[in-house]
């Protein structure tokens, strides 16, 4: 069996949490090691400065998580190079800003978030993956969202 894909969101800063994140998923041992690991940030340039301080199993990304047609290309790209997605990490962010700051960034965001579903047949061979958009509630403040299931 080969090993699991991953992509870690917001991983391009070497110095960040979404590397040390790539970096742990491609130090697990057999039989959860990772065959692939896509490192991700809205510049491909960043993405693969990041990937190559890393072993040939980090393959850089773009992905910009508050553009819908980004997380399209990025999951297609990642579908189309490996066949299949098996974790993704949710690291990146827009920032912590506060009170009217906030609420001004949730509104021009669109109070976008990424999300992920994870399908399997019903003969438990054929495994895919896509990538959704789900709108923060209306009632929920700027710094909290809501996960709604399918």
């Amino acid at each position: 069996m080969r090993g699991r894909v991953a992509l870690v969101t917001g991983s391009a800063a070497v110095d960040g949490l979404g590397f040390a994140a790539v970096r742990q998923l491609l130090s697990l041992p057999a039989p959860h090691s990772f065959s692939t690991v896509f490192v991700t940030g809205r510049s491909l340039d960043a993405a693969r400065r990041a990937a190559a301080e890393l072993d040939e199993r980090a393959r850089p990304l773009a992905l910009d998580v508050t553009d819908a047609a980004s997380i399209a290309r990025a999951v297609s790209s990642v579908l189309e190079a490996v066949g299949r997605l098996d974790a993704l990490v949710l690291n990146a962010g827009l920032g912590a800003p506060t009170g009217e700051d906030a609420q001004r960034r949730v509104a021009e965001s669109g109070g976008m978030f990424l999300a992920a579903d994870k399908t399997t047949a019903s003969d438990g061979a054929s495994v895919s993956a896509s990538a959704t958009l789900t709108r923060q509630s209306p009632r929920c403040s700027p710094s909290t969202s809501q996960r709604r299931s399918r």
